[in-house]
Parts: C-alpha cells; sequence; structure tokens
C-alpha cells in the first residue's frame, strides 16, 4: 500500500477519534450540568420547606426579635457613637417564574473608615420583604464572617468586631422566581465614644 494513502488512513483514524472524544464530552458535560442542575433544585426546595414558616410564626418572632433590637440599640448608643450605613436599593425582576431555585446576588460593599471598631447587622429604615429573604451573608475582607438562614437569625441584630480599610460585602439570598426589592438596608457603623 502506498505511503501516502497510510498517512491519510491514519490521519482520518486520528480525527475520528478526536470527533468521537469531543462528542463524548459534550455529552458527559451535558448530562454533568442537568445533574447539578436537578441537584440545586432539589436543594433548594429542601431548604424552602426547612425554613419556611407561619404568618403566625412570623409576626410572633417579628414582635419578638424588634423588642430585642430595641434593647440592642439602646446598649449600642451608650457605648458607642452609631452611624446607619445604608447598601444601594436593591432591586430583582424575576424573568423565570417558574424556577424553584434559590439565587445569590450581592448588594454592595463599604469600605469600613477610620476609627470603627465594630459594626452591627442588620438594620433597614423600611419594611423588608422579609418573607422574600432566606438567607444573609456578611463577608468581611472577601470570607464569609456569618451566614444568617432563616428569619429569625437574619432579623437578630449582632455586633461584628471589624477595623479600619476592612472590607464588608453583604449577600442575599432570594427566589429566582420572585421580584424582590431591598431599600435602606445596611449596617450600624460604630465608633467608641472616646475616640472622639
Amino acid at each position: 500500500m502506498p505511503e501516502n494513502v497510510v498517512n491519510i488512513i491514519i490521519f482520518a483514524l486520528l480525527l475520528l477519534i478526536v470527533i468521537l472524544f469531543a462528542l463524548y464530552r459534550r455529552h458527559k458535560s451535558k448530562k454533568e450540568r442537568i445533574s447539578e442542575e436537578t441537584f440545586l433544585e432539589e436543594k433548594s426546595l429542601e431548604k424552602k420547606r426547612r425554613l419556611s414558616i407561619s404568618d403566625e410564626e412570623k409576626n410572633a418572632i417579628y414582635k419578638e426579635v424588634m423588642k430585642e433590637r430595641d434593647l440592642f440599640l439602646k446598649d449600642a448608643e451608650a457605648k458607642y457613637d452609631c452611624a446607619f450605613h445604608p447598601f444601594d436599593d436593591f432591586t430583582y425582576i424575576s424573568e423565570n417564574k417558574t424556577s424553584p431555585r434559590l439565587i445569590k446576588k450581592n448588594i454592595g460593599f463599604y469600605r469600613i473608615p477610620k476609627k470603627t471598631e465594630k459594626i452591627a447587622a442588620f438594620f433597614f429604615k423600611n419594611d423588608m420583604e422579609y418573607e422574600k429573604i432566606n438567607a444573609i451573608t456578611l463577608n468581611i475582607n472577601g470570607t464569609v464572617s456569618r451566614r444568617f438562614e432563616g428569619f429569625k437569625e437574619y432579623m437578630k441584630a449582632r455586633y461584628f468586631d471589624i477595623k479600619e480599610g476592612d472590607l464588608i460585602t453583604i449577600e442575599i439570598e432570594i427566589d429566582e422566581d420572585k421580584d424582590f426589592v431591598l431599600n435602606s438596608f445596611g449596617v450600624l457603623v460604630l465608633k467608641s465614644k472616646e475616640n472622639n
């Protein structure tokens, strides 16, 4: 058999192997993607069931937490000079009204100013659409400081140690199928009264 014919056959076989391998990888990645999407949907549904509470429970928790927040604010104002730092207003318009998935959205960042010793999270000036938030995560310098899952968790105000120059970001986890608006939401920036 002439050498050029052998070369053509070898080249054709190599090309066929490459095509078959590419088709296999494409099929495998599609299968993996579908499997991952199914897993995320199942996880989201499970989390919604676990975190869902009745309106009656929500109202009771709200009253209890708001009393605790008032006491927290009195304590904070006695120890620190307090300033509210709101993040930019956030609006999410759902493009998939049938999706059961949860999605994460970053609502902004804030560089901690001079002489700040602590922050307190989370605070808001308007009523929030509480039932539409599944979780809130506070990140400090790109690392998760605390993740709050469920209404009672993220409604409770807490102190966080922080220092000048730290970068904080807040992520919220919401339902992909619901529109959502978050206004005047942020943290308290706390400076010791002694520093003034």
